[in-house]
């Protein structure tokens, strides 16, 4: 007789054992498997009523045994599902050998995502046991999840120390009350628990989070202050910005300090976050954040340099920061370099082209091992071609491809010697690009073959605008469709994601009867507007495209490959 897979068999044992560990008045519903999610779970009332208050649950099973047995390797994206469903989520991990379940909240789990990393391996420690109270926790949980994930401002977050605290965490615990105005019972409460553990402070929410840090035990203000910042951090990782930000500003009011750079950097980015850019950087200088490179003082440097960050006074802040963190290195004779060169990023994604070359000048004198590095020659020559010196950005590419070969780097030296009308050059460099059937290739091409006409016509540069659009309207009128062409793909490229420029390239371009042209312009198109410009141009030029069904096929692929995040 056939045997059934070992998995199955698991899968059976561990559904059997998880019914067994429930509340009569829970309902466990087996969810189909194209969901993504094993079971859920719903909480009946007294009298069995129906609450809607519910949870799904991803179930694990394994025939290993302890300790090797309670660890489980998942992947990130997995955990992302769970936590985007509107009910919370657990995973469970059935141990066959022992007949015993663990578990934990998909919340709790997605803290020990380590950003970039495919996957995670989950401990489920002796903690994470499926005991008697268990169903009592979850059903506690659950509420705090919900109210976590409505980010209300109502939303209170008690502390809570245990009835046998010492007097010293008592006392840390009612002075941190008198500070914080959400810190109290309320309709609508998350617990935070407080715990003092030798020299370490603990702040938890129950099955979800916590945070410890190091604190002098014999110290009252270093108890309160510490427990200010680990609140502040513990609701900034929680996505309870207003929260963690009024804390962070309590913290900056009253000039508490932490030695705990983590922390201090989490109290930063939150007051960045809610639009206080300045105060974060005041509150960092405080804690001295400007004078060491530990974590909190990278963490705060990446969260200043995302644009998605930007806000009213954030420039000067930043600058601020910055200027500070030299000044005192400087004043040790420590290296800047790296200081420099973070700031020196930070103004080029602000468009501050000019001054991220003299920060980027800076660094390298610091520090002349930069010049030996690819990334800094590439990141140099982006700028220097982004504030128009072609001809530098060109010669810096030069550099960054000897350091190391690569055909990004290569179509990066092209086009800056295209815009610095160093055009037999740029043919040359595009050319091993050129081979390559993806956006990139087909923008090489592009790019090859306006370097041919600009040589065949004695076109002198296709950086001005002005004169490209004069030649266009010319060829035009004196229906030279070749030179029309190539004068608006010039545009095209200038004006960059225009979705009107590259509408009217794609006609140019079946204008002139070239249909590979035209697919190449379609790849590009796509790639710098979306299907904005493809979807204008058969809004207005439809009865071109009508007799030529095989290069409208030919658009419908690239438009189809975009769809599949796969641009042939």
């Amino acid at each position: 007789m056939p045997r059934r897979p070992r998995s199955h068999v698991l899968e059976d044992l561990a559904e059997t054992r998880l019914r067994s560990s429930m509340r009569p008045s829970w309902i466990l519903r087996a969810k189909d498997k194209d969901y993504g999610i094993d079971f859920e779970a719903e909480i009946l009332a007294e009298g069995a009523s129906d609450t809607g208050n519910l949870f799904y649950i991803q179930s694990k099973a394994t025939d290993a045994q302890l300790p090797s047995g309670r660890k489980l390797r998942i992947k990130t994206d997995r955990l992302n599902y769970l936590g985007s469903f509107d009910a919370p989520a657990i995973v469970i991990l059935y141990l066959a050998a022992s007949d015993m379940l663990r578990w934990m909240w998909a919340e709790e789990a997605r803290q020990s995502v380590i950003p970039g990393k495919e996957t995670v391996t989950l401990d489920f420690t002796d903690a994470h046991t499926w005991d008697a109270e268990t169903p009592a926790q979850i059903e506690r949980t659950l509420k705090s999840i919900r109210l976590l994930r409505r980010k209300e401002r109502l939303t209170s977050f008690p502390l809570k120390v245990a009835s046998d605290a010492s007097l010293a965490l008592n006392r840390v615990a009612q002075r941190l009350r008198a500070r914080i105005p959400f810190a109290v019972d309320g309709a609508r409460s998350v617990p935070i628990g407080l715990t003092l553990m030798g020299a370490s402070l603990r702040a938890e929410i129950a099955g979800i989070a916590n945070l410890v840090s190091a604190v002098d035990p014999d110290d009252i203000i270093n108890l309160e202050h510490t427990g200010l910042y680990l609140v502040v951090a513990l609701l900034e990782k929680l996505d309870q910005s207003y929260h963690a930000a009024r804390i962070a500003q309590i913290c900056l009011d009253i000039r508490a300090t932490s030695s705990d750079d983590a922390l201090v950097g989490s109290a930063a980015i939150a007051l960045i976050r809610s639009g206080e850019p300045r105060s974060a950087v005041e509150l960092a200088m405080l804690n001295g954040l400007h004078d060491s490179q530990g974590m909190g003082h990278g963490i705060l440097r990446l969260v200043m340099a995302s644009p998605m960050m930007a806000s009213k006074g954030i420039e000067d802040a930043v600058a601020d920061f910055f200027s500070a963190a030299i000044e005192a290195h400087e004043k040790r004779s420590e290296p800047v370099g790296a200081l420099r060169y973070s700031f020196a990023n930070h103004l080029m994604n602000r468009g501050r082209y000019r001054q991220a070359l003299h920060y980027y000048n800076g660094a390298r004198r610091d520090d002349p091992g930069y010049l030996a590095r690819h990334y800094y020659l590439k990141e140099v020559g982006g700028t220097l071609y982004l504030a128009g010196r072609y001809r530098a950005s060109a010669r810096f590419y030069e550099r960054a491809v000897e350091k190391r070969f690569d055909l990004q780097t290569i179509y990066c030296l092209g086009d800056a010697q295209l815009m610095a009308g160093q055009f037999a050059q740029a043919m040359q460099s595009l050319a091993p690009v050129a081979q390559l059937e993806t956006a990139i290739g087909a923008e090489a091409r592009l790019k090859t073959c306006l370097a041919e006409w600009t040589l065949s016509v004695g076109v002198a540069s296709v950086d001005r605008s002005n004169a490209l659009l004069a030649m266009r309207e010319d060829a035009h009128r004196q229906q030279d469709m070749a030179t029309a062409l190539w004068a608006h793909i010039a545009i095209s490229f200038i004006r960059n994601n225009d979705p009107h420029c590259w509408c009217d390239a794609l006609a140019f371009g079946m204008a002139n009867g070239l249909p590979g042209l035209v697919t190449d312009i379609m790849r590009v198109s796509v790639e710098k507007t979306g299907l904005e410009a493809f979807s204008m141009f058969k809004q207005l030029h439809r009865g071109i495209l009508d007799p030529m069904p095989d290069v409208e096929e030919s658009m419908e692929r690239v438009v189809t490959g975009f769809a599949n995040d796969t641009i042939p």
